[in-house]
């Protein structure tokens, strides 16, 4: 797996009321936060998977947050199923379906999923993104395996604008893991401080950060962020 580079996307299945649960007090209705997910997922999906027309690109796997998720979101994957936005000459690249693994600490989960399958001693990338980013794609992924690739950074975050950050990516090899594990240990997630917390953590035990090179995009948690990407949209015509 030397020099391999993965997507993890870090999902659920779009269940009403078990997922977009501030999003569905603000306009009063799970079915419609569930069905938004569900659009915001297939939005991600298809930007993410632009490489895969020209043949290259990485590995993409879809990492649920519970394991009764994992049959019914490969169903939204086969032909046929709303998650499905292969093209027709790609047949063989299906996404992979696989559940986090179940303990309740967020960076816990994040670093499974970065090192679930790289070797220590090899040069393997991996980079963890959310699934209720619409502005992420491959190009995000693309630009944080090329900083890992030269050699510049160990970790790198793509930032969000509430004070988070909506991917991570780091490369295997000379104890990441190890370090990462101890960074990430206390964080405060989901407040204002979290990236910069990680940034200061990673750096604190010895690890290469790079937090600036991948641009600031907006994580859809509240109506008023669904608002801004709408208004983004409108935008840019």
């Amino acid at each position: 797996m030397t020099n391999s580079k993965t997507l993890v996307l870090m999902g659920r299945h779009p269940t009403p009321g078990k997922c977009k649960t501030r999003l569905a007090k603000a306009i009063g209705s799970d079915a419609r936060a569930a069905r938004i997910y569900e659009t915001l997922v297939r939005v991600v999906l298809e930007r993410v998977r632009e490489p895969f027309t020209t043949k290259v690109g990485y590995d993409l796997k879809f990492s649920c947050a519970a394991v009764e998720d994992v049959e019914p979101c490969a169903a939204l994957f086969r032909p046929g199923g709303s998650w499905d936005v292969r093209s027709g000459d790609e047949t063989s690249r299906a996404t992979r379906v696989e559940a986090q693994v179940q303990v309740a600490d967020l960076g816990e989960r994040i670093i499974r999923a970065l090192f679930g399958e790289t070797v220590r001693d090899e040069e393997g990338m991996c980079c963890v993104s959310g699934t209720d980013i619409p502005g992420f794609g491959a190009n995000h992924a693309e630009d944080a395996f090329g900083v890992l690739a030269n050699g510049s950074a160990d970790v790198v975050f793509g930032p969000c604008d509430d004070g988070g950050f909506y991917c991570v990516a780091a490369r295997s090899g000379a104890g990441v893991e190890d370090k990462l594990r101890l960074a990430f240990d206390g964080v405060p997630w989901s407040s204002e401080r979290t990236l910069r917390e990680c940034v200061e953590r990673c750096e604190s035990v010895g690890l290469r950060v790079d937090a600036t090179s991948l641009p600031e995009l907006i994580d859809v948690d509240e109506l008023e962020d669904l608002r801004r990407v709408l208004d983004d949209m409108d935008s840019a015509g």
